[in-house]
This record gives structure tokens, C-alpha cells and sequence, in this order.
């Protein structure tokens, strides 16, 4: 059994911590996860999608050039543009509560925003805080308009990369109603 610090644990290892001479189980979500690499399914021009947390140093990890999705209030991802390998920071932020999902015109204009990076071989960074919900709530409109997908093959899909991944009821719901949408904008968008 290993010990891990305080820093390990911010970073996301898994494992248990000891603290104050008592046992804490924690399950810690990897701080990123390949999605997908569309340069494999979609050839080599696109980028590659990752799903996350809150993003910390780790990030640096990430392949250049990178642009970071924010889904997280009150968390400003823009302090990690460094124009080496984060270029931009599309701020989109909002509740992971069931009533709080984003207005049509907004998440079919977000979905389209992220594809275009994505067609253009930036690789694209979609976070919230812990990288469950909201982020999987964005990641599906995405997959769903990239690959003609039901809602249900696509959450499925990222549940499969990330562990624990998917949107609350209320955002699945608000997907399914989309559903049709989606596969309209990827029509548009060249899919």
C-alpha cells in the first residue's frame, strides 16, 4: 500500500491517503482521457478530444496546439494560455444541476465551435470540475454530430474512456431532445 500526498491526491492519483490518523478511500478520476483521436477516424488534419476535471499542471502534457472548453463557474481557465501548447480558452461556464442546461442556440453553437477546432487539427480540452457530467453533457454533442450517433452510443462511448462518466438527467434529457439537431449540424458541417 503507498502513501500519497496531498499533492498526488490534487493531482488525481488514485489510491488511499492517511490523514489525521484516520483511513479515507478516495476514488479520483484520471486528471484527463483520450476521447477519441479523430486523426485516426477522421484522418490526419483533425485533432484529437480530451475530457478532464479541472485542469491543473498536467495540462502541460497535453498535445500542442490546445484549446480548453471551461464548463466550470467561477474557474477561469484562461491562466493557462501560454501560446505554447494552450492557445485559447472557450468559456462556457454553468451548473451541473438538471435544470441548468444551456439554451439550444448556445450548445448547438458551442458543439459546432469545438468541431471546427477539432476539423482544423487543434486538439480540444472539454472540462468541468470533475470532469463527469457537464463535460460529458458537451463531449456528446460533439461525437453525436461528428459521427451520426445516437445519444445513448455516445455517452456510452465516453463512459467506456473515462470511468464514471456521464450527463446528469437533466442534461441526457435536453441531449435527447437535440438528438435530431445534432445530426442536422454534422450534415451541415461536412460529416
Amino acid at each position: 500500500m503507498r502513501l500519497l500526498t496531498s499533492v498526488e491526491l490534487a493531482m488525481g492519483d488514485n489510491g488511499i491517503a492517511y490523514g489525521n490518523n484516520s483511513i479515507m478511500r478516495m476514488i479520483i478520476q484520471h486528471e484527463y482521457d483520450l476521447i477519441e483521436d479523430l486523426t485516426e477516424t477522421r484522418g490526419a488534419e483533425w485533432g484529437k478530444l480530451f475530457q478532464s476535471g479541472t485542469p491543473q499542471t498536467w495540462i502541460r502534457r497535453l498535445p500542442d496546439p490546445l484549446m480548453v472548453v471551461n464548463l466550470q463557474p467561477n474557474f477561469h481557465a484562461g491562466q493557462w494560455i501560454d501560446r505554447v501548447n494552450v492557445h485559447g480558452v472557450i468559456e462556457v461556464p454553468f451548473k451541473d444541476m438538471e435544470d441548468d442546461c444551456l439554451g439550444d442556440q448556445l450548445y448547438l453553437g458551442t458543439v459546432a465551435g469545438i468541431i471546427a477546432y477539432l476539423s482544423n487539427g487543434i486538439n480540444v480540452l472539454i472540462h468541468c470540475q470533475a470532469g463527469i457530467s457537464r463535460s460529458t453533457y458537451v463531449t456528446t454533442g460533439v461525437l453525436t454530430a461528428i459521427h451520426g450517433w445516437q445519444i445513448w452510443e455516445a455517452t456510452s462511448y465516453i463512459a467506456s474512456r473515462r470511468d464514471g462518466a456521464g450527463p446528469n438527467n437533466g442534461f441526457f434529457a435536453h441531449l435527447k431532445e437535440l438528438e435530431e439537431r445534432l445530426h442536422q449540424l454534422g450534415e451541415r458541417l461536412g460529416m
